[in-house]
């Protein structure tokens, strides 16, 4: 409790965790990406960061009643909801958010990772 640091490690991976004291300190997008090993890394998957100008897919569970949010983002390539949606504000491929290889292969073809 108040450790300011914490390391957890394994025979296979190890991960440092750091408080940060002032909440006004919380690091961009860019600077997280920045402290990565750009050399072993093909791709950065992220969640949240709905306002940064990055490929989006957009995540919709129409029981919420949420609005969607492609209609304002340019940035959102694909919606994937948990129900068909009969209208996408624009030409948006539309994903079975319960069917992740249809999601995997959406991403890999969409960045040509193969």
């Amino acid at each position: 409790a108040g450790a300011q640091q914490m390391l957890i490690s394994s025979a296979r991976r190890w991960a440092l965790m750091h408080e940060l004291n002032d909440p006004q300190q919380e690091y961009s997008l860019a600077q997280l990406v920045e402290q990565l090993n750009h050399d072993t890394i093909d791709l950065v998957l992220v969640e949240g960061f709905k306002k940064e100008a990055i490929p989006k897919i957009e995540l919709h569970r129409p029981s919420l009643q949420h609005p969607l949010l492609c209609a304002q983002d340019p940035q959102i390539l694909a919606v994937a909801s948990d129900q068909p949606i009969a209208q996408l504000p624009r030409q948006l491929a539309c994903l079975d958010l319960n069917q992740p290889d249809q999601i995997g292969g959406f991403i890999i073809a969409h960045f040509n990772l193969t």
